[in-house]
């Protein structure tokens, strides 16, 4: 069966996140995506996850940061992040695969991937963002602040 060339894609615009909104519209050479076909026990959720990437000179994709987005700090949230609950599995799946990653690119002088949080306020700004790490099964979020517009996002998610 032929396959055709080219497929164009087919997203409604309207169900974005405010994250990925902006995204497009204020980065420049960064592009995300969200990560489809990843499956945890939980099949409905308030979050997207993204990948985003660049192009280097030569043309070769490089994987920047995975983006956790939720669209408010419910109070489980605020519950993990003070370290009172264990957060979902999902989370601890996109940070074990940035870990892994991080060790084979720092092991070949290659440029790391940060794995972040980023909490919406209802779908809009402020945002909170959080990088997520890995120690052993502990997992750590580390606050790296708020962004209240978009001068601030452009600041907060640049490449370079």
């Amino acid at each position: 069966m032929d396959l055709p060339m080219s497929r164009e894609r087919k997203y409604n615009k309207d169900e974005q996140t405010h994250f990925a909104k902006k995204h497009k519209a204020l980065l420049n050479g960064v592009y995300m995506s969200d990560v489809d076909g990843f499956t945890t026990t939980v099949t409905k959720s308030e979050n997207e996850v993204y990948m985003e990437w660049t192009y280097n000179t030569n043309s070769t994709l490089s994987i920047n940061r995975f983006v956790e987005t939720k669209s408010r700090k419910t109070e489980y949230i605020k519950a993990v992040l003070e370290g009172e609950r264990k957060p979902s599995q999902q989370l601890y799946a996109f940070v074990s695969v940035t870990t892994e990653l991080n060790a084979f690119r720092k092991a070949n002088n290659q440029p790391l991937v940060d794995c972040l949080l980023v909490i919406e306020d209802f779908g809009d700004y402020p945002y909170e963002v959080y990088r997520m790490t890995q120690e052993g099964k502990d997992l750590g979020f580390t606050f790296l602040g708020r962004v209240f517009d978009d001068k601030e996002y452009k600041q907060m998610f640049q490449i370079g």
